[in-house]
């Protein structure tokens, strides 16, 4: 297979021809979820997504198929069969839930005050600097 390209643009350019993409994680982890899910979206494709489940407060989950590895492998099947059968379904307007917006800022948020807390423990001198 030829090189899809060396950024994101080109691997969005690459799969924005398809109906599906395949968007396997490297690991399941609650509250673990990469880019791979969100390049699928953005190319405008619907995600067959193996990985934790996305947070519920961001993204529509009629917009992909989450494939659960607790389930068996015929029920994984058939949710394959029904997505392809009845793909349009998956098509729907809003990806992202309305409040979406507001929750990754609060991550974010949440984020950014983790990580001064952790430096003002770590490494006291700075504690003037960050406030």
């Amino acid at each position: 297979m030829k090189s899809i390209g060396s950024d994101f643009k080109d691997k969005i350019d690459f799969i924005k021809t398809t109906i599906f993409n395949i968007c396997p994680e490297n690991s399941i982890t609650n509250g673990y979820c990469t880019e791979k899910i969100f390049h699928s979206l953005e190319a405008g494709c619907i995600p067959i997504y193996w990985g934790s489940k996305p947070e519920p407060t961001i993204l529509n989950d009629k917009c992909y198929l989450l494939i659960d590895e607790k389930l068996n492998k015929q029920k994984i099947q058939e949710d394959i069969k029904n997505l392809i059968n009845n793909y349009k379904n998956y098509v729907v307007d809003n990806i992202f839930k309305d409040n979406a917006k507001f929750e990754i800022e609060r991550m974010y948020c949440e984020f950014e005050n983790g990580i001064r807390e952790l430096i003002k423990i770590k490494i006291p001198e700075f504690n003037d600097i960050i406030r």
